[in-house]
This record gives C-alpha cells, sequence and structure tokens, in this order.
C-alpha cells in the first residue's frame, strides 16, 4: 500500500494557508510534462516566446520569484513520482528545487511516499514520516 494521505495533507494545507500567504502554488509531481509552463500560468509569468525550453521556463520562473516581494509557498505533492524519474528529467526539476530552496521569499513542501533527499541541502530542510493509512 503506497498511499499515506499526502496529496490529501496537501489539499487541505493549501485550504487552510490560503490566507496567509501572498501566493500558494501546488505542483503534482505525477505529471511533470507541462510542469514549468503551469507553475508559470500560476505565477501569470509569459512562456510564448519559450514554451518547449526547459532551460528558459526555469530561469524565467526563478527570476519572476525573486524579482517579487511576493511571499510564495511551492506545494510539490508526489515527489516518489520525481524519485521515479530518468536521470534526464529528474536533473531539471532537482535543479529547480534547488533554486527555489534559495528564494528567501519562498517556502517548500514536498510530499512524498519514497524517502527524498537532496543532499546537498541536507541542512535548510526537515523530514516528517507519516504512517500509511489504515482502512476504516
Amino acid at each position: 500500500m503506497r498511499s499515506v494521505g499526502t496529496s490529501r495533507l496537501a489539499k487541505e494545507f493549501l485550504d487552510s494557508a490560503s490566507g496567509q500567504y501572498d501566493e500558494l502554488v501546488y505542483v503534482n509531481l505525477k505529471e511533470t510534462s507541462a510542469m514549468y509552463v503551469n507553475i508559470c500560468a500560476q505565477l501569470t509569468v509569459s512562456v510564448q516566446s519559450h514554451p518547449n525550453d526547459v532551460k528558459s521556463l526555469e530561469s524565467m520562473l526563478v527570476c519572476a520569484v525573486s524579482t517579487r516581494k511576493t511571499q510564495y509557498v511551492f506545494f510539490f505533492d508526489n515527489g516518489e513520482y520525481f524519485i521515479d524519474n530518468e536521470a534526464e528529467t529528474r536533473e531539471p526539476l532537482q535543479n529547480v528545487f534547488v533554486a527555489l530552496f534559495k528564494q528567501n521569499n519562498i517556502k517548500v513542501i514536498l510530499t512524498s511516499t519514497t524517502k527524498f533527499q537532496l543532499e546537498s541541502l541536507r541542512r535548510i530542510y526537515h523530514v516528517c514520516e507519516l504512517q500509511p493509512l489504515k482502512p476504516t
């Protein structure tokens, strides 16, 4: 049984925190193919000139959040799919995590049913392990 309720946690957190932060950005890592475009759309960043260029989208995303005085929470859900991805998909995603972690106006929350580590950032994150849901 893989489910521990992480997606439910994500949805409930987003509902409860909606008035506490300027921007809440939900990213489902189950579908990463359009992830950058979806994040940019949530942040109202135009991607018309570079819709398929991952490096440009990543750069535009980081530039947008770093230059605004907005307080963000990025909620990445289903991190286990990120871990399962091929290396060519995993590396750009990891670059986005690292870039977001380095911003002062961003909090990042990541859910995963499997252990998820960014070794280079170990000093700045906390792991909270949830036990699997029990059938009722």
